[in-house]
């Protein structure tokens, strides 16, 4: 096995000692049940207009506290209204909301309480300010900051600090992304992002909150890397 570049060994030592930690939101939305935290996502970030849908709980599990305390939530809704039906999926840990998915059921049209940006650039601006308002996490004005200086949607990198900003386009679909990354070495799963099909709000997931580095100060040559790894593989069954 070779062990080609130091960001490789990097990149492995940071997965393993990423640390799952507890969710903690600074703004109001901590204070609402994992159910409220999803509606008021809907509501408030989203931006539809919910007086105009009837909510069906078609499933919904809660698991009590896990050995960090963690209590974890996650259901299925279906939105039904005089332009359609979709179907939202969405999960929460500690009643913040970690991912919320949007699926709209054959010619389903979305219904906003406000006019919409017809360019998905100016949606996805428009959506992160509104979670910013509505999280009020401190890390959210870096990545608003970020995508502010955007000018044009097309596939792109941009740093500022430890947020990188990652702009995907795969037809329908377009990812936009906000991840950690520490001297060169990114950490894609403690990140921020939405995605659009076709032009609209499709998917949204957090998982900054999720996840903290545990250390980004490594002092480990190659050889240490290959040894400390062959020692776990002739112990892994």
């Amino acid at each position: 096995m070779k062990i080609s570049t130091k960001r490789h060994i990097t990149t492995a030592i940071l997965s393993v000692i990423i640390a799952l930690s507890l969710i903690q939101f600074a703004a109001a939305s901590s204070k609402l049940t994992a159910k409220e935290n999803a509606v008021s996502f809907l509501a408030d970030v989203v931006g539809l207009d919910m007086a105009k849908y009837n909510t069906t709980v078609v499933v919904y599990n809660s698991y009590p506290a896990d050995a960090k305390g963690v209590v974890a939530a996650h259901a299925n809704y279906r939105l039904e209204s005089a332009g359609g039906k979709i179907e939202v999926s969405w999960q929460c840990r500690n009643n913040a909301l970690i991912s919320l998915g949007m699926n709209r059921l054959g010619d389903s049209s979305i219904l906003y309480a406000q006019p919409q940006p017809t360019d998905i650039l100016s949606r996805a601006k428009g959506l992160i300010q509104r979670y910013q308002d509505y999280s009020g996490a401190a890390y959210l004005q870096t990545m608003n900051d970020l995508l502010s200086t955007v000018t044009e949607l097309k596939p792109m990198n941009a740093t500022s600090g430890n947020v990188k900003l990652i702009i995907k386009i795969n037809e329908p679909f377009t990812h936009i992304d906000w991840i950690y990354t520490v001297n060169g070495t990114d950490v894609p799963r403690k990140g921020i992002g939405f995605k659009f099909e076709d032009g609209s709000f499709a998917n949204f997931g957090n998982g900054w909150d999720l996840y903290t580095v545990g250390s980004a100060d490594l002092k480990l040559s190659r050889d240490d890397a290959i040894r400390i790894a062959r020692q776990h593989a002739q112990s892994y069954s």
